[in-house]
């Protein structure tokens, strides 16, 4: 994985987690958007939780993987309340501060990375999906996360159906490319990330993925803005 687009996002992240509390990330899409994102926005409390990761996080059983780990905020909430958690992140940054948080399994590691390995629940939340980043891309991405799972286990995983808040029901941009295909940078400080892909699968995409695979796909709550939470099981 090339971590380069995301070097801002983890230094921004560790920024804030150090002391600078007005850290914010300028998000800069091929829509045209440029969004400054405080990353206070990053270290939230349970109470401020949007429902549908909460209720992830109330599904969560046994073993937990948390894919992304970001800040750690998710993990925290779990091992808090008696949970084994796995947190793994690709930047050296954002382990840097899961460990400084108290995380107990942080490494620096992808999905990939983990093969030989498997949990109870696979929590890929913040649209982790979109790491896929095309349509083309779901299926493997879907295959390495199913690996990490135990019989009986689950992927929680969070998206955006963009369909009604980009150009009403269609599935297709003005290029021919699919709605949920958008490219992004990050800057930070004045320091800009090269482009990469993101993809935010609407359920009907993501579910006919999912089935292709031979596994059971349900959306378990949806929330503000065309968010939704998934549930993914053999």
């Amino acid at each position: 994985m090339n971590l380069t687009p995301w070097l801002p996002h983890g230094a921004a992240l560790k920024s804030f987690f150090e002391g600078n509390s007005d850290a914010t990330i300028v998000v800069y899409d091929d829509h045209g958007d440029v969004d400054p994102l405080p990353v206070s926005y990053f270290f939230r409390d349970p109470s401020e939780f949007p429902e549908t990761e909460m209720k992830a996080l109330e599904l969560c059983t046994g073993r937990v993987l948390d894919v992304g780990a970001g800040s750690g905020y998710h993990g925290l909430f779990l091992q808090e309340r008696g949970f084994d958690v796995c947190s793994i992140e690709v930047l050296p940054d954002l382990v840097d501060v899961l460990t400084a948080r108290g995380l107990n399994d942080v490494r620096q590691a992808t999905m990939e990375q983990l093969s030989g390995e498997t949990f109870d629940t696979v929590l890929i939340l913040m649209n982790g999906i979109g790491l896929a980043g095309t349509v083309e891309g779901l299926p493997r991405f879907l295959r390495t996360a199913q690996a990490l799972v135990n019989p009986g286990g689950q992927i929680l995983a969070d998206s955006t159906d963009l369909r009604g808040t980009e150009n009403g029901s269609s599935t297709e941009r003005a290029d021919g490319r699919y709605l949920g295909e958008v490219t992004f940078q990050f800057e930070f400080e004045g320091k800009k990330g090269p482009p990469f892909p993101q993809i935010y699968a609407d359920p009907d995409l993501l579910g006919e993925k999912v089935r292709a695979t031979g596994w059971k796909f349900e959306v378990v709550c949806g929330g503000e803005h065309g968010a939704y939470l998934a549930r993914i099981a053999q």
